[in-house]
This record gives C-alpha cells, structure tokens and sequence, in this order.
C-alpha cells in the first residue's frame, strides 16, 4: 500500500509548526498566547458545566438552546463537504470550526483534522465533544489571523465564514496564503455571503445565522466583507487557483438546503425547508421562487460557496 505524503503524526507537525498542547488538550502557540476571543464565555462555559464529564454534550445544549443544537449536529450542515471528495487520510483543517460541525464532517470522511479557532470557548466546547463521539487523529488548535497552522502543509482548508466581515484585500491575502501552503491538488472550500442577496431587501434584514467567527476580526452582525460571485471568483484567481467551481447556496451555508453550481444550476431548484412562519416568510419563498425558477436570477442567491483545486 502506498504511503500517503501526510502520514507522518500530525502532532510531530502540529510541534514543528509552533504549537504545543496545553492542559486542556489544545494545541497553543509555542511562542506565546494567539489572539484569543472569549466572548462567548458565559453562554459556553454554562453548557460545558450543565454536561460534566458524563452528560451528553448535546442533550444539554437542546436543553439551553434547541435551535442552536438542530444547527451544530445537523448532517445537513456537512453536504458541502461531498464538493471536496476528501480522501483517506488526507489532513483537512477548518478555519475557524466554531463548534465543530464541518471538522467532524471530515473526520467521518476519513480526513485527519485539525480544527482551528481564535476562541478558547469554542476549543473548549469541541475538545469535550471530540470525547463524548469518541473521534480518533482530530486536534483542537488554537490560533488567528496569521494563519501559522497552515506550515503543517494540509490538503484540504475550509473557510466557511470564518473570513466575513474582513476587507476584499484581507480576504484576497488569505486565500493567497492558503493558495501557497496547499499542495499541488490541494482543495479550498471558501463560503461567504452575498452582497446582492435578494433576502436582504425583500426582508428588510440580514440572515445572521452566518455570522463571522472570532478568526474574522470583523462585526458577525454586520454585512460588511459580502461579495458577489464575480469577486469571489477574481479573488480566487487572484490568489492563484484556476481550477474554480462556483455554487449558489440556499438559505446560508451554515444550515444550506441546497447547494447548486452557478452554471446551469437553478434547473435543480426547488422550494426548500420548513414551511414559512410568518407574513414575510411567506413573501420571501413567493419571490426566491419567482427569481430563481422563472427568472434565473442566480446572482441574487443568499450566499456563495466556491471550491479552488491548486
């Protein structure tokens, strides 16, 4: 059998790279504390005291916030995974993980992972969730805006997000520097939300279920750092990639429903989740349906994910 290039442990890398596992089990910069965000710490740090060491994590996170918890442990939130074809053995990260539901994706696809955040709350949470689902070569890794966890050389980066509310010119940087620790065949999945978002205007608000991670350094309850597809794809090119696949993506990509390729995509489209709750519910599924179905109107879906192979 042949020996995948990233078979060497990932702990020897993830020490070669500058980190070192603290008491807690996450792996912390070498030279001194990252840039660390706990703003979460009250609600988090509730939950991890309601679960202890022997109640489930999740039941305890329905019992403070139902809705949160149909989010983080939904399969749904992980079919934008498939558009990676992860392979064995491969060493995958997620930058800025939050609470982990893109990273245990890739794990159960037989990825490696190292799941990355600015948060210590969120850390925190996943490292006891990485206990209770009993998850093998999967580490919690606490860094920032430098992006230095990316020396370890991974095959796959994830970016679900985690770059909204930065300026174009930081997010063209940071796709550059993923673009230049990837190896040849290497994949980005990078998601963000749309700047001509048609639910914007015909709701009179912004869906904040995508709101930034800690790593963003921007406001999560803003819309600044939107883009539409046209700059999502310069940027990509810019930082390198040429192998480019975009995707419109229904209602977030946090929780999408569907998920359809720009390109002859909407043929696929159908109405989608739960029944609409309320007046402007209603008017919003009436109107996506009008523009996406009769008038094709691609460019005004919600969010925007795109996948560059190097």
């Amino acid at each position: 059998m042949t020996e995948h290039p990233n078979s060497a442990h990932l702990q020897d890398r993830l020490q070669n790279a500058g980190f070192i596992r603290d008491v807690n089990d996450i792996y912390v910069p070498a030279d001194g504390p990252s840039q660390t965000d706990r703003s979460q710490t009250s609600f988090i740090g509730n939950l991890i005291e309601r679960a202890g060491p022997e109640k489930s994590l999740r039941l305890a996170l329905q019992g403070l916030d139902p809705q949160l918890e149909n989010t983080v442990y939904s399969l749904k939130a992980e079919a934008c995974l498939e558009l990676l074809d992860i392979g064995p053995e491969e060493v995958c990260v997620d930058w800025g993980c939050r609470y982990g539901t893109l990273a245990l994706g890739m794990y159960k696809r037989g990825g490696r992972v190292i799941a990355v955040d600015s948060s210590l709350d969120y850390l925190e949470f996943l490292t006891l969730r990485r206990r209770q689902e009993a998850v093998g070569e999967f580490y919690c890794v606490l860094d920032d805006l430098q992006m230095s966890i990316l020396n370890i050389g991974p095959d796959v980066v994830v970016l679900n997000g985690v770059l909204n509310g930065s300026s174009s010119r930081q997010t063209k940087s940071r796709l550059g520097t993923v673009y230049d620790r990837l190896p040849k065949g290497g994949r980005v999945l990078f998601a963000a939300k749309n700047k001509f978002d048609y639910s914007r205007w015909v709701t009179g608000r912004e869906d904040k279920t995508f709101g930034a991670s800690g790593l963003s350094g921007g406001n999560p309850e803003g819309f600044p750092g939107a883009l539409s597809f046209s700059q999502v794809e310069s940027m990509m090119k810019s930082a390198g990639f040429s192998d480019i696949q975009l995707y419109m993506v229904f209602p977030n990509a946090v929780a999408p429903d569907l998920i359809l390729p720009l390109e002859g995509g909407l043929r696929y489209y159908r109405e989608h989740g739960e029944g609409a709750r309320t007046v402007s519910d209603k008017v919003r599924r009436v109107v996506e349906y009008f523009l996406m179905k009769k008038l094709q109107a691609g460019f005004l879906a919600p969010s925007i994910m795109a996948v560059g192979v190097k």
